[in-house]
């Protein structure tokens, strides 16, 4: 099976398009005794700051923006996890940024388009959420908003929850019953997507085919996994985004993905899944973009 999958990832990177340009965008997230989720064009970003800890990270944005043009970044804030109110020293300073070029700009070369913070007196407002918008202009290199403005509107589809949570369930099964021919194929269109969008190269794809970098190839084919287990999809949300043509499904606690592979043996942490789902034009079936 693992010189399957690896066949079929190839398959994918060949079809990967070089750009003259590689422009990033970012956002800088400082925060401490609050949990922060950013959302663009209405899409959660796969990695949500929900722990109880302080934390500083910087967020790529790119996979959410499927052309050059206005988009538009949802900063939500909560109070950490067992707390009613915001604290009056709960801080959340959010720096959105660019990058000209992901290869020759340094990191510390990024510029600030603009910048909002918690306000001081948050502690004295006893607001259990604050939500920060941010809109931007974009300019990249890439146009795939074409399938996106032909696909159906999820919103409109009657029994979308039903088809959606069915959908979670087929890539369940197929995880669980070890199917990984069957899972590697239908992440392709997400995968291409997904490289395209923050430039990556054939010789770092490729490089990334093995048992150690690639989570397809160790969740399937390492001896060392004694199963693959993934809870049942409860106390969930939909989020949908890019005008209705997308949705993700995620925790309503922790704001993650609700896909979370768990496996025997020495592995503490689960795999995690981000699959955000829309429907083509004509089709009647949900499909991972």
């Amino acid at each position: 099976m693992e010189e399957e999958i690896i066949r079929l990832n190839k398959e994918t990177i060949e079809k990967l398009v070089n750009y003259p340009t590689h422009p990033v965008y970012s956002i800088q997230v400082n925060k401490m005794k609050c949990r922060v989720a950013v959302l663009v064009n209405g899409l959660p970003h796969w990695l949500p700051l929900t722990e109880n800890v302080g934390e500083s990270m910087t967020l790529y944005l790119n996979r959410y923006i499927p052309k050059s043009g206005k988009q538009l970044i949802t900063v939500q804030i909560y109070p950490n996890e067992g707390v009613e109110f915001f604290p009056y020293d709960a801080v959340a300073d959010i720096r959105l940024q660019y990058a000209p070029d992901k290869f020759k700009t340094p990191i510390y070369e990024y510029q600030v388009m603009t910048e909002q913070s918690l306000p001081e007196d948050i502690g004295g407002k006893r607001l259990s959420y604050y939500e920060m918008k941010i809109p931007f202009e974009a300019v990249v290199p890439y146009d795939f908003s074409e399938e996106l403005n032909q696909a159906q509107d999820l919103t409109q589809i009657p029994n979308i929850k039903q088809k959606i949570l069915a959908k979670y369930n087929y890539l369940k099964k197929i995880m669980e019953d070890g199917d990984g021919i069957a899972f590697v194929k239908e992440q392709e269109h997400s995968s291409f997507y997904g490289a395209n969008y923050l430039y990556a190269t054939k010789e770092e794809l490729l490089g990334a085919l093995n048992m150690e970098d690639d989570n397809d190839i160790e969740l399937f084919c390492s001896h060392e996994i004694e199963y693959r287990k993934i809870p049942e999809f409860t106390n969930y949300e939909l989020v949908f985004g890019l005008d209705g043509k997308v949705v993700f499904l995620r925790s309503k606690k922790d704001k993650k993905t609700m896909f979370k592979v768990y496996v025997g043996g020495e592995y503490e942490d689960p795999f995690e899944y981000n699959f955000y789902l829309y429907m083509p034009e004509g089709s009647n079936e949900l499909k991972i973009w």
